[in-house]
């Protein structure tokens, strides 16, 4: 007989460190749904996992260029938000990316559409590069309307 699970709790802030390759992509993204579920509404926690997807997926193949290194994603829910940080020791974040564009930067490679999307649902954006470190923080809201 299949035990019924656990409900998921949020025990407090999350630090998770991984090596940034497409594996890990998937397994952090499996912990941040399995933990954001537990206080963002079903959209919220989609809108989530799509937004750190697009920064992991941005690691790997333009921080890293697909050699991999050290990823760091920190998240703790706070006054209505999800604070999300993510660190790196790849290379530099070009600084154009952070401004917002209403569309895809023809400047970046594959199309660009990611950032988009980044800053359509992300808020408090900001990013520092601290000695070899790139640091990307930002916040998602716990609750979004569906549709």
């Amino acid at each position: 007989m299949a035990r019924t699970p656990e409900p998921v709790t949020w025990n407090g802030p999350v630090r998770i460190c991984a090596h940034a390759d497409v594996g890990a992509v998937r397994q952090l993204l499996g912990l941040v749904v399995h933990r954001a579920s537990s206080v963002m509404n079903p959209v919220a926690a989609e809108t989530a996992q799509l937004v750190i997807a697009e920064v992991l997926n941005n690691i790997v193949e333009h921080a890293y260029a697909g050699r991999g290194g050290p990823v760091v994603l920190r998240m703790r829910h706070s006054a209505g938000v999800m604070v999300v940080s993510i660190s790196d020791c790849g290379r530099e974040l070009p600084l154009q990316v952070l401004t917002r564009g209403d569309g895809p930067d023809p400047r970046l490679a594959e199309g660009g559409f990611g950032w988009p999307i980044i800053h359509h649902f992300a808020r408090r954006l900001s990013y520092r590069r601290v000695g070899r470190w790139n640091r990307l923080r930002f916040c998602l809201p716990l609750r979004l309307p569906a549709g």
